[in-house]
């Protein structure tokens, strides 16, 4: 689709076959939403045009990111455009060019969490990603709310740009309720604060989810000196981990701070192997950790 698309073009189009269109509800059967190619503006103008709309799924693939009022404004549509009893996937996904400056002001680029609430109301949804190109302020209770709003979960993609980490507010207790309350979750992809203080409360009577089998944290941070217990804490939650990835990029030992995190974080992994009987999927390269053994 064109980035030249407009409303006008498609009611001009909309005119041309009145047997197929009204000028209230164009696309009346239209289930599934898929645009990519384009700018989010376009996605967003095509939204609310269609409106009201009994989609199952939304799929908007753009380039370049947009900025946080215009991913608010999308989100805010989104909501009151699609009817909250049919929709099942949500991608918003911004395509994001090598060219692209790598380094931009943290602010300019961050969205708050309470613009995703309007989301809650779509209670059927199973697969969600939202790796936008903005940087959104996660905070733990917004992710209790979209667990309790969500118990259909499957998949839940934040994105794990190591940009976040400075934006986010999220800690491991965020687990918790998407443990307790999404007994159907599979894959999820979030940056978080890891810390064994974070996760001494609230575990108690949670039953584990075997569900989840691909855990993505990124460039999470890790309170060094927790990671047996924190391990301890993922394999109580999430026995049957197939998939761990944290930290598998990152190879410049010259940084002491995030080099420490990066073994940290392969305590981490290694012990949640061990604990699980060897069920996790080595990485493609080989990483050394000094006394810790090698974590693949």
């Amino acid at each position: 689709m064109s980035n030249n698309f407009t409303i006008n073009h498609l009611q001009s189009q909309a005119r041309g076959f009145p047997h197929a269109f009204t000028e209230h509800k164009p696309f009346a059967g239209l289930r599934s939403l898929r645009i990519g190619d384009t700018g989010l503006a376009t996605c967003t103008a095509l939204l609310s045009w269609i409106s009201p709309c009994t989609l199952t799924e939304v799929s908007f693939v753009f380039n370049p990111p947009p900025s946080p009022a215009l991913l608010h404004q999308n989100l805010t549509i989104l909501s009151t455009t699609c009817s909250p009893s049919t929709l099942r996937s949500l991608q918003i996904h911004a395509t994001i060019n090598e060219d692209v400056p790598s380094v931009e002001d943290t602010h300019s680029r961050t969205i708050n969490s309470t613009s995703l609430l309007p989301l809650l109301a779509f209670r059927r949804l199973e697969h969600v990603q939202l790796t936008t190109g903005c940087l959104i302020a996660l905070d733990d209770p917004t992710l209790e709310k979209m667990a309790a709003a969500w118990p259909r979960l499957s998949h839940l993609d934040f994105g794990t740009s190591p940009e976040t980490v400075n934006v986010t507010s999220v800690t491991l207790a965020c687990l918790i309720p998407l443990a307790k309350l999404c007994p159907h979750l599979n894959h999820l992809s979030i940056i978080l604060h890891a810390s064994s203080e974070a996760i001494e409360t609230g575990i108690e009577g949670t039953l584990p989810n075997p569900s989840l089998e691909s855990l993505n944290l990124g460039r999470s941070t890790i309170v060094t000196p927790g990671s047996p217990l924190i391990a301890d804490f993922l394999f109580r939650l999430f026995p049957k981990l197939r998939e761990f990835d944290v930290w598998n990029d990152f190879s410049d030992d010259s940084d002491d701070e995030a080099w420490a995190m990066c073994q940290a974080w392969g305590v981490v992994w290694n012990r949640y192997d061990e604990l699980s009987g060897g069920r996790l999927r080595s990485y493609e390269y080989e990483m050394e950790f000094g006394d810790v053994a090698t974590w693949i």
